[in-house]
C-alpha cells in the first residue's frame, strides 16, 4: 500500500456526517464572543483563529469521509465483495469445504469472510441508535442492548475461531491466543464508543455549552465556537465515523489482499497474528533483529491513536460534563467503557513501544521513523495518563471539570447548567 496516499486519505478525513452536524436545528444559541470576552476579542464574528481551526476542521474532517468511501466501495467493488452472489449478509466457513481441499486454506475465502465483518463493524452503533427511545442522559443506553449485543460479540469470536480452526489450529492454541482475547476488547469496545454519541444526543445543548465554555478558560479558546457549531455528539459522531472509516481503508489495502489488516478491523486478533507470521521473511527478521511489523506501525495510528486515544479523553469529558445528572447505572456503563478503551490502548501501545525501542537499538529501524511512531506512542501513553486524570478530577473539583492548563474550572463560569 502506498504510504503517501494513506496519509493523503488521514488528512482528509471524517465528515459524511458533517452536513447533518452543521444543519443541526437542536442547537441552544450559547453566549456570543461579545459577552464572554474571555480573551478580548470583541464582536459578534469569529476572531481569525476561529476561523483557521475551522478551516482545518473542514479539511481534515470534512473531505476525509467522503473519499474514504470512496476509496473503500472503488476497492469492495473490483473485489465483487458487494456482489450479492457471493453472498449480501454473509458466507459462512465450512469445515467440510476446506476439507475436499486436502485442508489447505482457501485464502481467498478466508479474505472475502473478514472483509466482510470488516464492514459489519459499521452496522453496531446503529444498535445505540434503535434503543434511543429507552435511552437517557442519565443511564445511557438500556440494558437490552447490552444484551443483544453480547449475541452479536460472541458470533464474532466463533467465526475467527471457525477461521483459525480452517487455518489448521488447534482449540487450545485458538484459546490461548493474546490477540484472540485482546480482539474481544477491542470488539466490545467499538459497541459502547458507538453508544455515546446517542447518550450526550440526549443530553441536550447545555452539555455542548459546558463543554464550550471550559475551553474558553484554556489556552485552547479559538475552538469554542467550533464546538458550539458541531455540538458535543457531532463532534463524538465525528471521531468515531473518522477512526471507523480510516480502518475500513487500511482493511481494504492492496484490495484487501492484506489478510491481517482486514482481520485486525473486525477485532480477530489471532486471525491476523497468523497472518503477519506468513511472511517468513518478516518473522525471521523480526527474531533476529526486534524488526516491527507493518499491521503494528499501521493500527498504531488507526485504533491507539485515532480511536482509543481521542475516544478516552472525548469519554472522560462527558462524564465531567455529566457528572451530577449521572444515574449510578449510567457512571458504571461509562466506566465501562472507559476501562476497555484503556484496556486496549495500554495492551496495544506498552508492547509496541517496548518492541520499537529495542529496534531502534539494534538499528532495524531508521532512527527518524522510529522517532517519529515513539512520538505517536508517546502521545498515546499522555493520552492515556491525562484520561486518567480527567477521571481523577472528576470526583474532587466542584465543577468535575478539570484542565491541563488551568486546573479545575470554576462552577461561577458556567451561564448554562440544565439540560
Amino acid at each position: 500500500m502506498d504510504a503517501r496516499a494513506l496519509l493523503r486519505c488521514l488528512r482528509f478525513a471524517s465528515s459524511l456526517v458533517a452536513v447533518g452536524i452543521l444543519s443541526a436545528s437542536d442547537r441552544r444559541p450559547g453566549r456570543l464572543l461579545r459577552e464572554v470576552d474571555l480573551h478580548h476579542h470583541v464582536g459578534e464574528s469569529w476572531p481569525w483563529q476561529t476561523w483557521v481551526v475551522a478551516c482545518l476542521v473542514a479539511l481534515i474532517c470534512g473531505c476525509g469521509q467522503l473519499c474514504l468511501c470512496y476509496v473503500c466501495t472503488k476497492a469492495g467493488c473490483e473485489r465483487g465483495d458487494l456482489q450479492c452472489g457471493r453472498g449480501c449478509l454473509y458466507t459462512p466457513v465450512s469445515q467440510q469445504e476446506f476439507a475436499k481441499h486436502e485442508f489447505r486454506p482457501d485464502h481467498d475465502k478466508i479474505g472475502f469472510v473478514l472483509r466482510q465483518e470488516m464492514r459489519l463493524m459499521l452496522l453496531y452503533p446503529l444498535i445505540s441508535i434503535l434503543a434511543i427511545g429507552d435511552s437517557s442522559c442519565e443511564k445511557g443506553s438500556p440494558i437490552w442492548a447490552y444484551a443483544l449485543y453480547v449475541p452479536l460479540l460472541l458470533r464474532a469470536k466463533w467465526i475467527e475461531a471457525k477461521i483459525l480452526r480452517a487455518l489448521n489450529e488447534d482449540w487450545s492454541q485458538i484459546f490461548l491466543s493474546p490477540g484472540f482475547w485482546l480482539g474481544a476488547l477491542e470488539h466490545a469496545d467499538w459497541f459502547t464508543d458507538g453508544a455515546l454519541p446517542v447518550q450526550a444526543y440526549l443530553c441536550g445543548a447545555g452539555v455542548t455549552e459546558r463543554f464550550a465554555e471550559s475551553f474558553e478558560l484554556s489556552w485552547a479558546w479559538p475552538l469554542a465556537p467550533v464546538i458550539r457549531t458541531l455540538h458535543f455528539w457531532g463532534l463524538l459522531t465525528a471521531v468515531l465515523s473518522f477512526a471507523a472509516l480510516t480502518q475500513q481503508l487500511l482493511g481494504s489495502a492492496d484490495h484487501g489482499e492484506h489478510h491481517d489488516l482486514a482481520a485486525d478491523v473486525p477485532g480477530f486478533g489471532a486471525v491476523a497474528i497468523w497472518y503477519e507470521e506468513q511472511d517468513l521473511a518478516w518473522k525471521h527478521v523480526a527474531e533476529e533483529e526486534a524488526c516491527l511489523s507493518e499491521r503494528a506501525l499501521l493500527t498504531s495510528i488507526s485504533k491507539v491513536f485515532l480511536e482509543n486515544v481521542v475516544q478516552l479523553w472525548l469519554q472522560a469529558s462527558f462524564f465531567a460534563l455529566i457528572f451530577q445528572r449521572l444515574h449510578h447505572a449510567g457512571k458504571v456503563k461509562l466506566l465501562l467503557s472507559m476501562g476497555l478503551g484503556l484496556l486496549s490502548c495500554v495492551f496495544k501501545t506498552v508492547p509496541m513501544a517496548v518492541g520499537l525501542i529495542r529496534a531502534l537499538g539494534k538499528g532495524s529501524v531508521r532512527l527518524e521513523v522510529g522517532i517519529m511512531v515513539l512520538c505517536f506512542q508517546g502521545v498515546a501513553i499522555l493520552g492515556v495518563a491525562w484520561t486518567a486524570a480527567k477521571l481523577y478530577w472528576s470526583f474532587h473539583c466542584a465543577s468535575h471539570l478539570w484542565n491541563l492548563t488551568s486546573g479545575c474550572v470554576p462552577p461561577e463560569a458556567f451561564d448554562v447548567i440544565g439540560p
